[in-house]
């Protein structure tokens, strides 16, 4: 997978969130861009057929950081960070989203998402 698709997930998120891509990429433990951060690795890690350390490589972290990502979205997806995700692919060109919840695209199998109910 191109590094161009990981700064096109990137991109997108950083728009949705209000931040820059430098922010993603950033250091910073803060919940505004730890959140952002964490649904671009996520993102990345499920759209492209790519391994953790590969993910990793593309955010300058260990792929234990993906993992744990992927982890903690997969379990807890509050309905604001929905709403979030489904603005993100929307911005990403290649993919097509559906209704539901559900997304599909041409290259991977869907990812359904559990939200907590707050």
């Amino acid at each position: 997978m191109s590094s161009q698709t990981f700064h096109e997930i990137k991109k997108a998120t950083a728009n949705v969130y209000g931040i820059t891509v430098a922010d993603i990429d950033g250091t910073s433990r803060l919940p505004m861009f730890t959140r952002p951060r964490q649904m671009a690795m996520f993102l990345c890690r499920k759209l492209t057929s790519e391994s953790a350390p590969t993910v990793g490589r593309a955010f300058r972290r260990d792929h234990t950081t993906i993992l744990h990502a992927e982890k903690k979205l997969s379990k807890r997806m509050l309905p604001d960070e929905s709403d979030s995700m489904n603005a993100i692919l929307k911005a990403i060109p290649q993919y097509e989203l559906y209704v539901g919840g559900v997304f599909r695209s041409r290259r991977v199998p869907k990812i359904e998402f559990r939200s907590v109910r707050t």
